[in-house]
């Protein structure tokens, strides 16, 4: 039979609905919208947004969400809980970071429901390396609803990157949790901020070596702590560059009782560059820790607005407590909030050194002071 004659016969003509002219090139990223998202803050979005990380992983690209409000009433989950530390590259990325306010949100919020959860978003310990969390809101809906916004599970990744997002209402803005493996290092955070929190960053993690900050920016809790290294096996160290915060008031005028610094058991190197602290009670507070494990810190030019009025509160501008911690303060302003504040150091290692260079102090009732216990 002939060619001719064969494509002749009935039923075996090519139809040119068997043909797609203009094939449409697979999609380089996975929307959530896919899964049966809202993002309308009112339908519970937490099925469809999990399995649309869950598939991007899977399938190895970044996850979308589109602008809107994605209420969820429980944490989310990058990667597993247990297992090698194996997975790479994955990308979580919004329209623009949010936060619910009376104007709308412009951008794209993370709503979380409820109270009592561990955090908002937890990348678990199978994320090893170049994670990116970008353009992103999230948020619990009631005060301190969750304990972290964002939480690395685990110290065995490095090279995370969290751009652009902004965390409401969670007890710690961001934080390294310990699990498994010795590194958790060398995550940035770029142009990041915490609103209402108690505090801005967390570790208890071990070998968690140099995490940057750039352009971050807080609204701290009264009694609330920026940055806390509270590390069970002495790696740490921070690098924050033009970091500006305030120190929410406490009831009758007293002072806002919040901390630049604390560090518990860290042999850590810390650099604070730039950047404006306001209503700060205290720079900086060392009390665990051994003789072997010391920090070496440096804060230059800042400007700090002090708010520790002497004999309250019981703590002193700065104090460090057993380590042979070396400070040095240099190229930076102090202003006393009301007038009566004071610049107290209290040294209870004799191998510890607080040095001031060329700082300027502004309506403070005394100079920088050593006071004894």
């Amino acid at each position: 039979m002939l060619r001719r004659e064969f494509l002749q016969m009935p039923g075996l003509r090519p139809t040119l609905a068997a043909v797609n002219p203009n094939p449409q090139p697979e999609s380089s990223f996975v929307s959530v919208q896919q899964f049966g998202a809202a993002g309308d803050g009112r339908s519970d979005d937490t099925a469809a947004l999990q399995s649309a990380i869950d598939f991007a992983l899977r399938v190895g690209k970044p996850c979308f969400l589109p602008s809107g409000v994605y209420r969820i009433t429980a944490p989310l989950r990058v990667g597993q809980p247990s297992g090698r530390p194996n997975q790479q590259g994955f990308r979580l990325f919004g329209a623009g970071r949010a936060v619910a306010h009376s104007g709308g949100t412009g951008g794209t919020l993370i709503l979380l429901s409820g109270s009592g959860h561990e955090a908002i978003l937890k990348l678990e310990n199978s994320m090893w390396r170049s994670a990116t969390i970008t353009d992103l809101g999230f948020q619990c809906q009631e005060r301190s609803g969750a304990t972290y916004g964002l939480m690395f599970y685990g110290t065995a990744f490095s090279g995370h990157t969290v751009r652009n997002v902004v965390v409401r209402n969670s007890s710690v803005g961001y934080g390294i949790v310990q699990s498994t493996g010795g590194n958790g290092e060398f995550t940035l955070y770029d142009n990041c901020f915490a609103f209402d929190v108690d505090k801005f960053f967390y570790s208890n993690a071990g070998q968690a070596y140099v995490q940057h900050f750039n352009h971050c920016v807080c609204t701290l809790n009264s009694g609330g702590i920026y940055f806390h290294l509270d590390l069970q096996s002495g790696g740490g160290g921070i690098d924050v560059f033009d970091f500006n915060v305030t120190g929410a008031s406490r009831p009758g005028g007293a002072p806002s009782d919040t901390t630049l610094f604390k560090n518990t058991a860290s042999n850590s190197c810390l650099n604070f560059i730039g950047g404006r602290v306001e209503g700060l009670t205290q720079l900086y507070e060392s009390r665990g820790g051994s003789p072997n494990l010391f920090v070496t810190a440096k804060f230059e030019g800042m400007q700090f607005s002090i708010d520790s009025k002497p004999g309250e509160l019981g703590k002193r501008f700065v104090e460090v407590a057993v380590t042979p911690d070396v400070l040095t303060i240099q190229s930076c302003a102090f202003y006393g909030i009301r007038g009566n504040e004071a610049i107290e150091v209290q040294v209870r290692e004799s191998y510890a050194y607080v040095i001031f260079q060329q700082c300027t102090f502004f309506e403070l009732s005394k100079p920088p002071t050593v006071v004894a216990d």
